[in-house]
């Protein structure tokens, strides 16, 4: 009889054992909701934010390079963060399930509301649609997601479907900006190693400085090597979000110029305008094709006079 008795309990553990392995085989299934897709072969990504100001923001790449449209106008973006992101969705992993209830949805910011659209086309077909909602850090210092030890928790929904799912990262935060946050930021990238020639100008005078192999000269006189140094790599990159989208002047007129030649005669140049009753300057560079407005303090450190470089010298 005893023997029965513990055949029976053996029966009864080992179905229970069989039916949690079958459980959790599902639950590690979940992941099958993403549907994949190739990232190089994206050429649409679209934004919506549910919530806020229900902003659009499309990027569509056009001869390999993204552009953003939103409101009905082209920016300039960044290829680095476009490609970045579209990669990090094609590997995105879900590590638990958190509802699979639609009364939840608002609970985890996934309704259409409340969350953000994402979708993502390649040859005009959508492979990619989901809703971005609420995001969570969470202190892990191990954790593969982590940002100086908080473990990014960002909530996702699959369009057309009711499952909540807990992801790896910060796709909450990434998405959660505005306009200026996905514009090209960036004013001067320069090869502080490549420069051999630097061009001032201003309304009244030019200077150039020239590299000859290991030295800087200025009208054939030797001039501080590191100071030229210091110089190119504190402007090496700039960047600025405070756009000037309405400002639109002759490029001629400008009050200051500045002009870094590299190796193969490669040029960037940026150009400054002073604004009447202002202490502040709109610039343009030669990268971007967008306006800024910047504090003279902040242009003087890319604008140099003569005097700088030869009183800085002795």
């Amino acid at each position: 009889m005893k023997q029965k008795h513990i055949l029976i309990i053996f029966l009864t553990l080992l179905v229970i054992y069989i039916a949690f392995e079958l459980l959790e085989t599902s639950e590690k299934n979940y992941e099958l909701d993403f549907q994949p897709f190739d990232p190089a072969g994206v050429d649409k990504f679209v934004i919506i934010d549910g919530a806020g100001n229900k902003d659009e923001f499309i990027f569509t790449k056009e001869n390999d390079k993204w552009s953003l449209y939103s409101g009905g106008r082209k920016y300039q973006t960044e290829d680095e963060f476009v490609n970045h992101i579209i990669l990090k969705f094609s590997k995105l992993k879900s590590i638990r399930i958190d509802s699979r209830q639609e009364s939840q949805w608002g609970k985890y910011h996934v309704t259409d509301s409340l969350g953000t659209k994402v979708q993502i086309f390649a040859l005009g077909e959508k492979v990619f649609d989901i809703v971005v909602g609420k995001f969570s850090p969470v202190t892990n210092n191990n954790s593969l997601g982590s940002m100086q030890g908080i473990r990014g928790i960002s909530m996702v929904r699959v369009a057309g479907k009711n499952n909540v799912y807990a992801t790896e990262g910060f796709f909450s935060l990434s998405l959660g900006r505005g306009l200026k946050d996905f514009r090209n930021q960036v004013l001067l990238k320069i090869n502080n190693q490549d420069v051999n020639r630097i061009i001032f100008k201003n309304n009244s005078s030019t200077f150039t400085l020239s590299k000859n192999d290991s030295s800087w000269q200025k009208n054939n006189q030797n001039i501080s090597l590191k100071l030229v140094g210091d110089y190119i790599d504190g402007v090496k990159r700039v960047h600025s979000s405070d756009f000037e989208d309405e400002f639109a002047p002759k490029e001629n007129e400008a009050d200051y110029w500045v002009e870094f030649v590299s190796s193969g005669d490669k040029k960037i140049s940026i150009i400054a305008f002073e604004i009447e009753g202002d202490s502040s300057l709109i610039i343009k560079s030669s990268v971007n094709e967008a306006y800024f407005k910047i504090n003279k303090d902040s242009w003087q450190q890319i604008f140099k006079d003569e005097d700088f470089f030869v009183s800085h010298s002795k």
